[in-house]
Parts: C-alpha cells; sequence; structure tokens
C-alpha cells in the first residue's frame, strides 16, 4: 500500500521542526539545547506512540488523523514516524492478529530435539512451510519450538505427521483446550511501575463457535493479516480491494463496521502495531510449561494471565503430557524480570492457600521465524 499519493499536498507537520532563521539567532549553546529539546520531544513521541498502536489502530476513516488529535502534532508527523520505526523495524507491522479458533483454525505449540549437526537442515525445513508462523530455538533438551496452525484437525494432524517424516525428529505438540491470554502490551517506559493486567475471560475451545465468514469476508481478513500501515485510509483501500477481487462492492464504512464487529465479538484479538520486542528493550524471552491437577489448571491459567510479563497462556484438559498441560510466554528486559515473575505467582499461590508447582522454563536462544499466521490462503 502506497501511503504517500494520499498526502501530496498535504503540508508538512511543523510542529517539531525549528526555523533555520530562529537558529541562526540563536548562540551555539541556546541552538544545542534546543535541538537536544527537540530530539527529547521526538523520542518521547515515538515511546507513546508505541504504547498506543500496539493496543490500538483506530479503525476509523482517517486512523491516523483521529492518532495526530489525541498527540496535537499534525497527522503527517505520526505517519512518518509510524514508517520510521517499520523501517527500524521497531514495529513489525501494522494490522490484525486474529484469534484462530474463531475462524475456525487449529493450533498446536510443538517442540522437537534436535541434533546440532541436523539443525541447519531442520530449520530450513519448517522456515518453508508456510502453515508455522513462529520459530525458536532455546536452551532445553527440546531445543526447537515452533507454532502451527491449520484450519482443521485433519490439516493439523497432517502437516506435523508431515514435518516428523521429513526432519526425520520426534515431534512432541501441546493442543490447547483453553485460552487464557493471547496478546501481550509492552510496556516501553522502564521507569514506569508495572501492574497486574485485567485477565480475559478464559476462552473453552471446545465451546467456540467459528464465526460464519463469506468470501468478502475472507478477502477483508488476508488484508488485514498483513500490514495496513501505508494508508491514509485503509479501510477504504480493502473496500476496493474487495470490489477487485471479489466482484462485490462494499462502502468504507460497511468495512468498518465489519471490522469493528470482529473486534468486539473477538475474532479479532488486537487491531494495532507489532512490536519487535529486542527493539524496545525486551531482550529475554521464555517458554514456560508446568504440570498440575486438572483442577489447578484454570486457577494458575488465570493467575498467569494477569502477570504483564507474560503475553501467551495455554491450559490443555485431560492431565499433563510431555510438554505439562500449563503454558506460557514471558518477555522481560533481562532474566531479573523472569525471576519476579516467577516470584509473584508463587506469592499468589501461596495467598490463595495453593501448592505452588514445579515448572521448567526454556530461554529463547535465537527467533528462527516470526511471521503473522495466514489464514483463508486456499
Amino acid at each position: 500500500m502506497d501511503f504517500s499519493n494520499d498526502l501530496i499536498g498535504m503540508p508538512e507537520d511543523d510542529s517539531l521542526i525549528a526555523d533555520p532563521a530562529d537558529e541562526a539567532a540563536l548562540d551555539p549553546e541556546e541552538a544545542a539545547r534546543q535541538a537536544e529539546a527537540a530530539a527529547h520531544a521526538s523520542r518521547l513521541l515515538a515511546l507513546q506512540l508505541i504504547d498506543r498502536l500496539q493496543t490500538e489502530f483506530p479503525v476509523a476513516t482517517y486512523p491516523y488523523d483521529n492518532i495526530s488529535k489525541e498527540f496535537n502534532v499534525g497527522e503527517r508527523a505520526v505517519y512518518d514516524l509510524v514508517e520510521r520505526l517499520l523501517e527500524q523495524d521497531v514495529l513489525t507491522r501494522v494490522g490484525a492478529t486474529f484469534e484462530p479458533s474463531r475462524l475456525g483454525y487449529q493450533v498446536a505449540v510443538c517442540s522437537m530435539s534436535v541434533e546440532d549437526e541436523d539443525r541447519a537442515d531442520v530449520v530450513s525445513t519448517i522456515k518453508g512451510i508456510h502453515a508455522i508462523p513462529r520459530m525458536v530455538s532455546v536452551d532445553g533438551e527440546r531445543n526447537l519450538w515452533f507454532t502451527a496452525v491449520e484450519p482443521s484437525e485433519k490439516a493439523l494432524d497432517s502437516q506435523l505427521a508431515q514435518v516428523a517424516n521429513k526432519t526425520g525428529y520426534d515431534v512432541a505438540c501441546f493442543r490447547p483446550t483453553h485460552v487464557f491470554k493471547n496478546q501481550v502490551s509492552f510496556e516501553i517506559d522502564p521507569t514506569a511501575p508495572r501492574r497486574l493486567e485485567r485477565p480475559q475471560a478464559p476462552i473453552s475451545l471446545a465451546s467456540v463457535r467459528p464465526a460464519a465468514m463469506s468470501d468478502i469476508d475472507r478477502q477483508i481478513a488476508r488484508v488485514l493479516q498483513g500490514d495496513i500501515s501505508g494508508e491514509r485510509r485503509p479501510f477504504s483501500v480493502i473496500a476496493r480491494m474487495t470490489a477487485d477481487t471479489c466482484g462485490e462492492h462494499l462502502s468504507e464504512e460497511e468495512v468498518i463496521r465489519r471490522i469493528t464487529r470482529w473486534c468486539d465479538s473477538g475474532v479479532i484479538r488486537c487491531l494495532g502495531a507489532v512490536v519487535n520486542p529486542a527493539k524496545v528493550g525486551f531482550e529475554t524471552s521464555a517458554v514456560i510449561s508446568w504440570s498440575v491437577p486438572e483442577k489447578l489448571m484454570p486457577v494458575l491459567g488465570s493467575v498467569l494471565a494477569a502477570q504483564p510479563e507474560v503475553s501467551r497462556v495455554l491450559g490443555k484438559a485431560g492431565g499433563a503430557e510431555s510438554m505439562g498441560n500449563v503454558l506460557a510466554v514471558l518477555y522481560g528486559r533481562t532474566q531479573a524480570d523472569y525471576t519476579a515473575f516467577v516470584n509473584r505467582v508463587a506469592a499468589m499461590l501461596k495467598k490463595a492457600n495453593l501448592e505452588v508447582p514445579e515448572h521448567t522454563a526454556c530461554f529463547v536462544t535465537e527467533v528462527l521465524k516470526d511471521a503473522p499466521a495466514r489464514y483463508f490462503t486456499d
């Protein structure tokens, strides 16, 4: 998408730009102070914008204009800053993160124990599979973890069997029955106090009814799972694209209504900017697993979901297997955040007179693949 053509003729925002004539009248020290103040204002705006965009991109006719009014700067200034953050890989895209179960898709978190001499070949094989959007190497015995997303249980079984067959390695799978949390909002300012998040309502996947999706809905979803940052009126562009591909014209207002309905109903977990954790200081991440009595699984899942360091919490009914029955993905600035997280969870369980279960933490050593899940690609 090309935003620039839509902004031709728009005045550049000059609220953050110094007048050269004014600079010439200043002594060097004062000019340096003002330049530093302007740079500080720009950095502060970037941090605030990241905080704002990772939780919500306005579903509106002019989303950048809506955001600019919140920050009291020009629309073009907001767009240029988003583009710069994307170029610097601070943001990886602006788009939708869907709840797979609401689209009828099945998910499995998988792990493998791969020998060093086979690692490059195994990684190359898995990287080429579109149904596997994320893969990391970790420091545990099962040193390769990935997530698989397929439109049916049968397709998921087939895909994982193919992975095992092509690589020659056993694939252990965690197939969740409950989702306690599946999104993350990074606290960009390290001096700000961390707060427990309001827990999301747990999702029992057995009771989820997939949303009815027409051909035109599927086309909208295909666009939203990519990057929509480059248009001043992205939802107008989506309306034109659906007319071209589906032969059915929707107005911009109708596209906005449908997307808003998906956000409200949980089909879309978040429509916003996807942040690169390492670029905003979150250089530590880990996959943590617990094996707990089944009656404790929903309690532990809800406690974990309230922790700000945690981006994903999954539970599995039916007892613990090789990967446990509760999984959480944690992000931190250092491993001290992991320690603080573990201690906090233990204290909360003890306060509720519950036994603190043992856990296994596998720290991520390298992100090998990190892409949005792909839906409706057939």
